[in-house]
């Protein structure tokens, strides 16, 4: 059985041929080497920077963080995102280096966060000025939450971290980290 696919309302359809129109002007170009020669397996430096001025333009572009409030570096649109995202897609856009803020850490700050929280990290995180990663994988507990032993102990008017981390998405090239860990033994 096939998906009926919805059609754009008006604000969406200007908002695609906007998207069409920006993207046909600004190009991204030729993409350097992606594997490092240093780190075999890794990204290569100019790639990752060639992917962060990518992310930039695209956000200056209005193309990222489309849904987000005026206030916190977004649009203000409304259900814009997925179609920034379809015609990204439409012309092998490069991948976005801060994808884990975009997909984690923007949304549930917006949720979950002080009105400090959200003015400081989120226009940040939507323009790549701030790159960030994620640090879930354990030594012998994988991301396994109940089995994960680092521990935040609410200390003041913040959380000090005790714990090792094995494995951290996009960790060689960000300065802060989403991190999993207890606050409470008991749970």
């Amino acid at each position: 059985m096939s998906e009926k696919v919805k059609a754009d309302t008006p604000e969406q359809a200007e908002f695609r041929a906007y998207c069409r129109d920006w993207l046909e002007n600004n190009k991204p170009g030729p993409a350097p080497p992606y594997k490092s020669k240093s780190m075999p397996g890794q990204k290569s430096s100019a790639y990752n920077d060639y992917q962060i001025a990518w992310q930039k333009k695209c956000y200056e572009g209005g193309l990222v963080g489309c849904d987000f409030p005026t206030k916190y570096g977004g649009g203000g649109r409304t259900d814009c995102q997925k179609i920034a995202n379809q015609e990204l897609g439409r012309v092998g856009s490069p991948q976005f280096p801060n994808d884990t803020a975009l997909r984690m850490g923007a949304f549930t700050i917006l949720e979950h966060g002080s009105e400090y929280l959200k003015e400081r990290f989120i226009p940040k995180m939507l323009s790549c000025e701030e790159m960030w990663c994620q640090g879930f994988s354990e030594p012998n507990a994988g991301s396994d939450p109940p089995s994960q032993t680092t521990k935040a102990v609410f200390e003041g008017d913040r959380y000090i971290l005790n714990g090792t981390k094995r494995f951290t998405t996009t960790g060689k090239n960000a300065g802060l980290v989403i991190v999993t860990a207890k606050t409470d033994e008991t749970a």
